[in-house]
């Protein structure tokens, strides 16, 4: 189980309100709840609400605290889309020994939830779809992959005022059948205490109930 932190890409054909924004694929940095998911799912949940509503220079500074304070890895993979924005793609291979690897089709998908956050601040257009992906060929260890629990994403309506290329950030839960996930420790959580100032002992706590 991972939890995805980026952005939903799109582009526009002119700034008018007759243009609609056509996807142009997402990136995401993919952080380890694997443990937080099994031992603390509720709180897990709420993690794309309160991601989703971070500036990405807070959110890189905080995971690289927390990295320090881990054991284990923070980031796990990084989520993209093929250059022709066609294929999606999860690659955990950002350290040699690691050769999971992810990219495939999407094989269903529903509504997000009515209370889902719908973005963060200026951006609150709706949360992206929950999906069901089906692997590709050049998948390695995982033949399904979901996305649910999302949080804002959504392009606005039309697009007046935003003319060419633009971003809209984007949090979600991502459900992995690797093998892998299910050893590692989380520490992620810590992200979600240290800004609502709870009390750093108890964050220790979840820690070792992950060990």
């Amino acid at each position: 189980m991972v939890l995805g932190r980026g952005t939903q890409n799109y582009t526009c054909a002119d700034d008018t309100e007759n243009s609609t924004p056509v996807s142009r694929g997402a990136e995401a940095i993919l952080y380890d709840v694997s443990c937080l998911a099994a031992n603390y799912p509720s709180l897990l949940h709420e993690l794309p609400d309160v991601l989703v509503q971070l500036q990405s220079s807070v959110q890189y500074y905080m995971t690289a605290v927390f990295q320090r304070l881990s054991k284990e890895k923070v980031v796990v993979g990084h989520h993209y889309f093929t250059p022709d924005f066609s294929t999606p793609v999860f690659d955990f291979r950002i350290t040699p020994d690691v050769k999971r690897y992810f990219s495939g089709s999407k094989d269903a998908g529903i509504s997000a939830t009515t209370y889902a956050s719908k973005g963060s601040p200026g951006e609150q257009y709706g949360a992206v779809d929950w999906l069901r992906l089906k692997a590709g060929d050049k998948s390695v260890e995982s033949k399904l992959a979901y996305r649910v629990h999302t949080a804002g994403g959504k392009a606005p309506a039309n697009c007046k005022g935003r003319g060419g290329s633009f971003m809209v950030d984007y949090a979600a839960e991502y459900c992995l059948f690797c093998p892998f996930l299910a050893n590692r420790r989380v520490s992620v959580f810590g992200l979600f205490w240290f800004i609502f100032g709870f009390w750093f002992s108890f964050s220790t706590g979840l820690m070792q109930d992950c060990g």
